[in-house]
């Protein structure tokens, strides 16, 4: 299931970033070759100088996220940082399955208020947690099953080694 949750998370940052240019039946080869896949276009159209760190924090800050919850990892150290500058708060924790344990209450609390006797909806809050590569994804997995279990709208980011 996490497999599913990470390649298609990828599926959908790819699509939203221009990262499958390949798609474009309009794109020659000639043009691909000389562009690198995936780059990242600002709303004028010009090449943006962002790194993947701040793409993913400012969709995080668009979607009203307030606080992340995460290990401290090389891997990760980027969207952490732009997560910071841009006013969401980093919390960090002492393991992987804590962090999304922590996102799945935060999904879990946030959802509703009750105000006297009557409840009133809001949008549902999104937990976020971040792990880093390898073990922190490992240790992830008890939590993000417990968060589904309970149909908790976590959504866990997931480091990987660079590839190039």
């Amino acid at each position: 299931m996490l497999f599913f949750l990470c390649y298609g998370m990828f599926i959908l940052w790819s699509l939203y970033f221009g990262a499958y240019e390949g798609f474009n039946a309009t794109t020659s080869a000639a043009a691909k070759s000389t562009e690198k896949v995936g780059c990242v276009h600002d709303n004028d159209g010009t090449k943006s100088h962002h790194h993947g760190g701040e793409l993913v924090a400012r969709v995080l800050q668009e979607a009203g996220i307030k606080q992340i919850f995460t290990l401290v990892g090389g891997h990760v150290s980027p969207i952490l940082v732009s997560c910071e500058s841009l006013g969401i708060s980093v919390i960090d924790v002492w393991h992987d399955a804590t962090a999304v344990f922590a996102a799945d209450a935060t999904a879990r609390l946030a959802g509703s208020s009750t105000t006297g006797t009557t409840t009133q909806q809001q949008q549902p809050a999104v937990g976020v947690a971040v792990v880093t590569a390898g073990p922190g994804v490992t240790n992830a997995l008890t939590p993000i099953a417990n968060a589904k279990l309970a149909e908790s709208p976590v959504l866990l980011l997931g480091g990987a080694a660079a590839t190039l």
